[in-house]
């Protein structure tokens, strides 16, 4: 057991916590789920959550993606400059990144935060991406992620963030004593997600498009 220990580097230990952050966000997500009449103006609940407590929850959620970035971040700084890079890591470490990121983006789309649409051609590219990585390891081609790839994904990263963020504010600032007018907030933060998800989503594109172009050759009409 000690050297199977030994043997995990510290950057697969990172991912591995993301991967063990992602039971406790995707339960979250559950719960304000099921308390979304705080968000739609709805007084219903399953869980009987207090107004502040589902404040709370969206705070936690913040904590728990940005916590799971930052090992992200972490384990490729230390994977590259100590030259440790595991085939356990490049198979779960993207892996890990595209299950957070794509179940905050399925939990927006459920609320209504981000449309459906958009959410959908999120996934649809990562399948494609996905399917283009196992022909580029099957052919020996370099899997790594190129700088536009990167780019998607801190681009990812940033715009849930400022939706988390942005609704942790909305939701204080409702439930204030002052009188605030929440669809009029709703309204304005709806078009502004749709606005920079729609950039991401060029970015995301431009980022597949070159995995696309990697195995063109390998791509023969039979």
């Amino acid at each position: 057991m000690k050297n199977f220990f030994n043997k995990i580097s510290i950057p697969n230990w990172l991912t591995i916590l993301r991967m063990v952050l992602i039971l406790p966000l995707i339960i979250i997500f559950g719960i304000a789920i099921s308390n979304v009449g705080y968000i739609t103006g709805e007084n219903f609940n399953y869980f009987f959550m207090k107004k502040t407590s589902y404040i709370h929850l969206w705070l936690g959620m913040l904590l728990i993606f940005v916590i799971a970035m930052i090992t992200d971040f972490l384990d490729g700084y230390i994977a590259r400059k100590y030259k440790s890079t595991t085939s356990f890591g490049k198979l779960f470490d993207p892996l890990a990144d595209k299950i957070i990121i794509t179940s905050s983006l399925i939990f927006f789309a459920i609320l209504g935060i981000l449309r459906y649409e958009l959410v959908v051609l999120f996934v649809i590219r990562d399948l494609i991406v996905d399917g283009s990585r196992i022909i580029m390891a099957k052919n020996n081609l370099d899997i790594k992620a190129s700088i536009w790839g990167k780019i998607k994904t801190f681009s990812q990263t940033i715009g849930i963030i400022v939706i988390f963020l942005s609704f942790y504010i909305y939701l204080n600032v409702i439930y204030a004593d002052h009188p605030v007018n929440p669809l009029k907030i709703q309204e304005n933060l709806f078009i502004i997600n749709q606005v920079i998800f729609s950039i991401i989503l060029l970015i995301s594109i431009i980022s597949g498009a070159q995995y696309m172009w990697k195995i063109r050759k390998f791509l023969k009409l039979k």
